[in-house]
């Protein structure tokens, strides 16, 4: 086991993978299990890559599930690729067999442990507090108990949705914050940092972030990784020469939109029209939908928005209701793909915070996230998702004058 996570901390394109995929190779006596967000690269990437061991991925079968197989390969001691998703649904069986077959976990990229979707309406949250349902101990950082003993013998309006509730808080992961209780977030299991032998985090722009937050919290300790040497200072010259951060026509109409979610949830008609008409107008600077990605909350794309689809639909979100490399819509968090790596029009239209859940959380529980630094770190991931990857010139048009500034800050910041 280990309290110690190392972070391998470098830009995209300055051969953080190459290294890891190196150091797999070079030391195939210790066993693996490498956790990547695509499953691409568990496919593909990473059984191509390595060519000193065998790495399985956890199937499907007739007779198994997913968590099953993958169950099945950890007690086999089998090195491992597999998506964060996969990764967070592991259970004390299987972080069981990892401690036992002293595994090193190389994590590609954060992974989300904690996280403020619990799928329970605020009110009913309110009202599970207020009749006594539950508690927050604020003792164990927040962590909500259910009080409620004779919940099963009673038929609540909404059993359903407290017995969602009430699941949460008997397996330990549901935790409030200290200003407002309503707002709570679900925490992983800190064993699956810590039942490793060893682990990896291969990210950028790490300190400040909230799997940073939620590492302090659980008294994890973030030493950097040794053995790389980031060539940061070189990537962001080039990076300069690549890429123009172009104006909009209507840029000064723009600027006083705040385009956040909340913004996107609540603006008027006319205003989601300067939107839709601003994404168009960056669009027609490109060849094309082949070429060209945008990025808003998915819901403004979303079908039920069907006002909205239907002006932008020269350049589609989705293909046939799923993500295809010709899609133009691409998620503001995306990581890791080359799926997109031939767009080099882009136009980013989404004013980026952390959810509120989680930020007031770990801010009540001493740990300050950085706002920009969390916007910045997700638009440099974004913005390399398109062929600024392959070393060729892209275009990005901001819609927004923070996320515009912030990212005009970090390229010519020669410190990072």
């Amino acid at each position: 086991m280990t309290d110690t996570v190392e972070v391998l901390g470098a830009i995209c394109g300055s051969g953080k993978s190459t290294h890891i995929f190196d150091y797999i190779n070079n030391n195939p006596q210790q066993k693996y299990i490498y956790v990547t967000p695509l499953l691409t690269e568990v496919h593909e990437r990473v059984p191509n890559t390595v060519k000193t061991s065998v790495f399985h991925q956890p199937e499907v079968t007739d007779d198994t599930s997913k968590s099953d197989n993958l169950l099945e390969l950890l007690t086999d001691g089998q090195n491992i690729s597999c998506t964060h998703s996969l990764f967070r649904k592991m259970t004390k069986e299987h972080l069981k067999q990892v401690e036992l077959n002293k595994y090193v976990l190389i994590i590609d990229e954060e992974v989300n442990l904690v996280d403020s979707d619990i799928g329970v309406r605020l009110g009913d949250v309110e009202y599970a507090f207020l009749k006594g349902m539950m508690v927050a101990d604020e003792d164990n950082l927040g962590m909500v108990k259910w009080l409620d003993t004779d919940f099963d013998k009673l038929k609540h309006k909404k059993e359903s949705v407290y017995m969602k509730l009430k699941q949460l808080c008997d397996i330990g992961v549901l935790f409030s914050s200290k200003r407002k209780q309503e707002l709570l977030t679900i925490h992983l299991p800190i064993g699956l940092v810590t039942a490793a032998d060893r682990v990896i985090l291969c990210t950028y722009m790490f300190d400040g972030s909230i799997l940073d937050g939620y590492l302090a919290l659980k008294n994890i300790k973030r030493v950097k990784y040794g053995g790389f040497i980031p060539c940061n200072l070189q990537i962001k010259d080039e990076l300069r020469k690549l890429i123009t951060v172009g104006e909009h026509r209507d840029w000064k109409q723009l600027d006083r939109l705040a385009l956040s979610y909340s913004w996107f949830k609540n603006a008027n008609p006319e205003d989601k029209k300067k939107i839709v008409n601003a994404i168009r107008w960056c669009g027609d600077q490109s060849n094309g939908a082949e070429s060209f990605m945008f990025t808003t909350p998915k819901s403004f794309v979303c079908k039920s928005n069907g006002a909205v689809n239907a002006r932008i639909r020269n350049y589609p979100a989705t293909m046939k209701g799923k993500s295809t490399p010709d899609t133009c819509w691409i998620y503001s968090a995306a990581r890791a793909t080359n799926d997109f790596a031939h767009k080099n029009v882009l136009c980013h239209a989404y004013n980026r915070y952390p959810t509120m859940p989680v930020e007031v959380y770990l801010k009540d529980y001493g740990f300050d996230i950085d706002r920009d630094t969390y916007a910045t770190s997700e638009i440099v991931q974004w913005v390399f998702r398109s062929a600024i990857r392959n070393g060729e010139p892209i275009t990005v048009y901001f819609l927004s004058k923070r996320m515009r500034d912030l990212f005009l800050g970090w390229l010519n910041n020669v410190g990072n």
